[in-house]
C-alpha cells in the first residue's frame, strides 16, 4: 500500500520512514472471517429448545442438527438407529427458531463471524432425514428466513442437509430432482451477500442441468442463482481427487480452473483424516515436480480450514513440520510478494495467508498538512492472501494529539483479490484543531455490523501485515507521526 498527500502548503512529498514495509508474520487471526474456522461439537436442536446455547466471537464453523424433528426413514433396508432421531416428521417449533435469532443475536453483540452448516446427523449414519421431502424444504425454508437477518455475521451457508454430516452424498435424496429444489429453497430465501457452498461439482451440474463438462464450459456463471453457489471440502488434500470430491470426469486442475471463478466465494473446509502410510502413497498433490500446491492455494482463494492447527492430524502435522516453503520451487507468474515466508513450514505459510491479507508496501506523505485542508493518498496496497474479503468493510482517520482524538471518515475498497496489487486513492480533509504541531496519524478498518455496535469488537478490525503497524490501544493501523500548521 503506498500513500501519497498532496497538499498545496506542504515542503516536499517524503516516504514515510516510521513504516516497516514488510510483512510482520503474525498470524492475523482475529481478522474477521479469514483463517482458522474454530468448531463446536454439532448443536443438536431439541423441540423445547436450548437455553444454555450461546453466541460465540471469533470465527466459527457453526454445525446444527435438525435430528429431533426427524423420525428417519428407510435406506437400503435399515432405518437409522433410533438414539440417532427424533419419533416423527414435525416443523421447527417456535422454541426451536428462537433459540437460534438468540444465537446468532449474542453471536453478533459479541463480533462473531459464521460459516453454518445444518444436517439430520452429524455422523456417518444413513437415513436420517424426514421421510417427507417437503418437510425438508420447510425446514430449509424457515432456517433461510432467519439467517438472511443476518448477513453481516454470516458469510456462507455448507449447504446440503441431507446426507451423513449434511454432506448431501450417500442419501437417497442425492438426486437431482431433490437437490434441485433444496439448492433452489436456500437461493431463493438467502440474501446473495450468503454463499451457498455445496460438497462437489456434481451438485452445481444438478443445478444447472447439465452435465460436468458443459458447466465448466459456461463459467463464469451470469445467472443470479448459480453466481451465489460456491463450494466446500472436507476431503481436502486426501488425495488428488479429493476423496471423490472431483469425481472421475473433473481434474484437479479443472477443479482449480473452476474454483478460479468462485473468488467473491469463500473456499475451505476440512482436511482429510488419513494415516501416515496413506499420506506417503498418495503422495502426488504434495510432490512440487507435478503439482504446485502453493499456485493451487491462489487459484481456489482458500480462506478457512477447520483443522489446520489439529494436534496428531496426519497431513496438518506434515504441513506444518515437514513441508518448507521455498520461493524458488513453488514460484508461478502471479505469485505475491512473500519474501519474509522463505523457509517457513507451509502449514504456518497457510494458517497466515487463508483469505486477504493486507500488506503496505510504501507511502508518500507531505512531510506537513495543513490544517482545513483537502488531502489526496494514493496507496499501493497488496493482499498477499489467496482469497479476497467478502464482507463489506469501512475505513477511518484517528488524528491523534495531545490526548485528544479527532476522527474523519475515508472511503477505502477492500476488494483486492487474492496476490493482487492495486493503487488506491484516499481523500479527506486534515481536521482543524490539531494545532501547529505533531499529530500521529491511525487508519482504522473494520467490517460493520448492522447494528453500530461502540467500541468496534476487535474481532471484526483488520489488521494490516506490516510488522509493528498495528496499535493494540488505539484499535488501529499506525499511519505514523506527521507534522500539522
Amino acid at each position: 500500500m503506498c500513500f501519497i498527500l498532496v497538499m498545496s502548503c506542504s515542503t516536499k512529498t517524503v516516504q514515510k520512514r516510521d513504516i516497516a514495509y514488510v510483512d510482520g508474520k503474525e498470524s492475523l487471526e482475529e481478522n474477521p472471517a479469514r483463517g482458522k474456522a474454530s468448531r463446536g461439537p454439532w448443536v443438536i436442536f431439541q423441540p423445547e429448545g436450548l437455553p444454555a446455547w450461546h453466541g460465540q466471537s471469533g470465527f466459527h464453523s457453526s454445525l446444527w442438527e435438525l435430528s429431533r424433528f426427524s423420525g428417519g426413514r428407510f435406506q437400503n433396508g435399515k432405518r437409522p438407529n433410533p438414539e440417532r432421531v427424533g419419533t416423527a416428521d414435525i416443523s421447527l417449533t417456535d422454541a426451536m427458531k428462537a433459540d437460534v435469532r438468540r444465537f446468532l443475536d449474542e453471536t453478533r453483540a459479541l463480533g462473531g463471524t459464521l460459516i453454518i452448516r445444518i444436517a439430520y446427523t452429524g455422523t456417518e449414519e444413513k437415513g436420517c432425514e424426514p421421510s417427507n421431502f417437503n418437510l425438508i424444504l420447510e425446514h430449509i425454508r424457515d432456517l433461510s428466513l432467519i439467517m438472511a437477518d443476518y448477513n453481516d455475521i454470516i458469510i456462507g451457508l455448507e449447504a446440503g442437509i441431507v446426507g451423513p454430516w449434511g454432506e448431501m452424498h450417500s442419501s437417497d435424496y442425492e438426486k437431482p430432482e431433490y437437490i434441485r429444489p433444496i439448492l433452489q429453497t436456500y437461493l431463493d430465501n438467502l440474501p446473495e451477500s450468503i454463499s451457498v457452498l455445496v460438497r462437489a461439482p456434481r451438485y452445481i451440474c444438478m443445478m444447472a442441468n447439465q452435465d460436468i463438462l458443459r458447466t465448466l464450459s459456461v463459467l463464469p456463471f451470469t445467472d443470479k442463482n448459480m453466481r451465489q453457489l460456491g463450494m466446500f471440502n472436507d476431503g481436502y488434500l486426501g488425495t488428488k481427487e479429493d476423496y471423490g470430491t472431483w469425481g472421475t470426469e473433473i481434474t484437479r486442475e479443472r477443479a482449480c480452473r473452476m474454483l478460479n471463478t468462485f473468488h467473491t466465494h469463500p473456499y475451505g473446509g476440512e482436511i482429510a483424516h488419513v494415516d501416515r502410510q496413506w499420506l506417503d502413497e498418495h503422495f502426488e498433490i504434495f510432490n512440487p515436480e507435478g503439482w504446485n500446491l502453493i499456485q493451487e492455494f491462489y487459484m481456489t482463494h482458500l480462506s478457512y480450514l477447520r483443522n489446520i492447527n489439529e494436534k496428531g492430524h496426519t497431513i496438518a502435522d506434515f504441513l506444518n513440520n515437514e513441508l518448507v516453503f521455498d520461493i524458488p520451487t513453488y514460484h508461478f507468474p502471479e505469485m505475491p510478494d512473500l519474501s519474509e515466508y522463505q523457509g517457513e513450514s507451509i502449514g504456518l505459510f497457510m494458517l497466515h495467508h487463508m483469505g486477504y491479507r493486507f500488506v503496505i508496501r510504501n507511502l508518500l506523505a507531505p512531510n506537513i498538512l495543513c490544517s482545513g485542508k483537502e488531502v489526496t493518498m494514493e496507496l499501493s496496497f497488496e493482499n498477499t492472501g489467496f482469497g479476497m474479503l467478502t464482507l463489506p468493510s469501512q475505513a477511518e482517520l484517528i488524528f491523534h494529539n495531545d490526548g485528544e482524538k479527532l476522527i474523519v471518515p475515508v472511503k477505502l475498497p477492500l476488494d483486492l483479490k487474492g496476490g493482487e496489487s492495486r493503487q488506491l486513492s484516499l481523500h479527506f480533509r486534515v481536521p482543524e484543531g490539531l494545532g501547529n504541531d505533531t499529530c500521529h496519524i491511525y487508519l482504522r478498518t473494520w467490517v460493520p455490523l448492522k447494528k453500530d455496535i461502540r467500541p468496534i469488537p476487535s474481532t471484526r478490525l483488520i489488521r494490516f501485515a506490516n510488522k509493528g503497524m498495528w496499535d493494540n490501544t488505539m484499535q488501529a493501523n499506525s499511519l505514523g507521526t506527521f507534522q500539522v500548521r
